[in-house]
């Protein structure tokens, strides 16, 4: 589903600033390439993350598999993400206990390297995965939940997306 006009957003210097200084990044599996050709340029998710400090502001019509990609590495990985509590990665994240920030205001992002008023639809945050240490690496590698049933209110029936998450409504199961 697209949900802005854009899918990749070039973080603010001042906001990347800050992570660097708290993190110390020496990873960026996607940086903002808008003439991405898979056949040309690499894919940062084939890249090794084991080991990294990882900074990712990935493309945000496909986070799912970044977010999978962070938990299944031995890395530190910082998200810079859309804040959209109605997604399968937003709850991966959160009962696998990421650390999850919220701002208070929408984020400025720069488009073609000029700031000002390109903030996205959504409100932003950041997550941050912690897999470096050996106690968090060796914890089982989770994955998105996929809801696969059918959901019944009354006499109407409404299939639900692969992709929607009811945590606490209804069971689910794993992909």
């Amino acid at each position: 589903m697209k949900w802005s006009k854009y899918t990749s957003y070039a973080t603010p210097h001042y906001l990347r600033d800050a992570l660097e200084m708290e993190f110390g990044f020496d990873l960026d599996p996607c940086p903002l390439n808008p003439d991405f050709d898979p056949a040309v340029h690499l894919d940062g998710l084939k890249l090794d993350w084991n080991g990294s400090r990882v900074f990712c502001n990935p493309p945000w019509d496909d986070i799912g598999p970044w977010v999978e990609k962070a938990f299944a590495s031995k890395a530190l990985t910082v998200f810079l993400l859309p804040a959209r509590t109605d997604t399968a990665w937003f709850h991966l994240l959160k009962d696998s206990a990421a650390e999850i920030r919220l701002f208070r205001k929408r984020v400025h992002f720069l488009r073609d390297g000029i700031g000002g008023n390109k903030a996205p639809t959504d409100g932003t945050m950041v997550a941050v995965v912690r897999r470096m240490n050996a106690k968090d690496a060796d914890l089982p590698i989770p994955k998105l939940f996929v809801w696969t049933g059918t959901l019944r209110f009354g006499a109407t029936e409404q299939l639900v997306s692969s992709r929607t998450s009811l945590d606490g409504m209804l069971p689910l199961t794993r992909a």
